[in-house]
């Protein structure tokens, strides 16, 4: 969940300060930080895990043991 209130967060803040973001800062060379593409990345990253944690909780009801391990160090499968 905190993967989508985080992206809410940054999909209000980015329409909020769009011209801000997209014409004030670049014009004082401070690149755009391209919110919008954070967002998608913060959501479909909330997606993932929601359906992870659906399939972890479908087989421990099953009566499976199932097992979490982390690629990379981080990413959960």
């Amino acid at each position: 969940m905190s993967s989508y209130v985080i992206a809410v967060v940054v999909w209000f803040g980015d329409l909020k300060l769009c011209d801000v973001l997209g014409g004030t800062l670049p014009a004082h060379g401070w690149p755009n930080p391209q919110l919008h593409a954070v967002w998608h990345v913060l959501v479909s990253s909330g997606l993932y895990l929601l359906t992870l944690l659906i399939a972890y909780d479908r087989l421990e009801a099953l009566g499976r043991r199932p097992e979490l391990h982390r690629r990379f160090g981080f990413v959960p499968m």
